[in-house]
């Protein structure tokens, strides 16, 4: 029987992980900055010009975003996306 340890770490290792996470952290920041600017769901669609609907799918955290999603939900929310490379820490 596997640790969650060895449970994690084989995941780490995985294309899919790293991918979720960028999605969740994405995601989250949205939803920190929608607080912290008090914008509502409903706000941020008539501002991006779709619907409401296409939001929540957004914000639950299993959407794929296009780069062109991300900088345009960015920028209705007075940020700039950032994005950058950094080393991989060795996982061998």
């Amino acid at each position: 029987m596997k640790t969650v340890a060895q449970i994690f770490d084989h995941s780490r290792k995985q294309y899919a992980f790293w991918e979720e996470m960028a999605i969740l952290t994405f995601t989250g920041g949205v939803l920190l900055r929608m607080e912290k600017k008090k914008v509502s769901k409903k706000e941020l669609s008539r501002r991006m010009g779709v619907s409401p609907s296409l939001i929540t799918k957004f914000l639950e955290g299993g959407n794929n975003f296009t780069l062109r999603t991300m900088v345009t939900m960015a920028h209705h929310l007075g940020c700039e996306l950032e994005i950058g490379l950094r080393p991989a820490v060795a996982s061998n």
